[in-house]
């Protein structure tokens, strides 16, 4: 009869523990997940109709800015931090068949411009999507299931053209000569 008051003690006084335990781990998991996800067994490369269909007419919100990626491949984009010399771009963009989206755009800062591009390549695991920069970028989850997590960077995919706005503000005050230079 002791023993059996012991174990039940014994018992119900580690339940609390392992109860606590198994918390902490659920909760290690599922803050590491989308950070150290990496694509496991045989990723494929996204075709160029899923990268089309996953990119056209849509912008690609940054901080502080973002590009958009007409569907006829005109690419136009920004950039304005506090504290950064702001400057928009105007390019264009396309997909390839070995799975990769690249952009290539002159970027215009007020007194001078550079033409820049920039590839990024795709794996589909499932129902995950990774992607990184060519050629040696580190492989992220992009989208990391069918119902993407807020912090995926598949999320900052928005519908239509957010930019064109501020980039025509830009070219326009670009374009401005100083007071102190116009000819009368």
């Amino acid at each position: 009869m002791q023993q059996k008051c012991i174990e039940r003690h014994w018992t119900a006084a580690r339940l609390p523990m392992v109860a606590a335990a198994l918390v902490i781990v659920w909760i290690a998991i599922v803050a590491s997940f989308p950070a150290n996800a990496q694509p496991s067994g045989k990723p494929l490369r996204m075709n160029s109709n899923e990268l089309r269909a996953l990119y056209s007419g849509k912008t690609w919100m940054w901080e502080g800015g973002g590009g958009y990626l007409a569907p006829d491949g005109r690419f136009e984009a920004f950039i304005n931090k506090r504290g950064e010399a702001p400057t928009y771009a105007e390019g264009d963009w396309w997909v390839t068949t070995s799975g990769l989206m690249c952009f290539k755009a002159t970027w215009h800062l007020r007194t001078s411009s550079k033409q820049s591009s920039k590839c990024f390549g795709h794996l589909v695991d499932g129902n995950m999507i990774f992607q990184r920069e060519e050629p040696q970028g580190f492989w992220y989850a992009f989208r990391t299931e069918t119902t993407p997590h807020p912090q995926d960077e598949f999320n900052k995919l928005l519908p239509g053209n957010l930019v064109s706005a501020q980039v025509a503000r830009l070219r326009a005050a670009f374009t401005q000569r100083p007071a102190t230079l116009r000819q009368r």
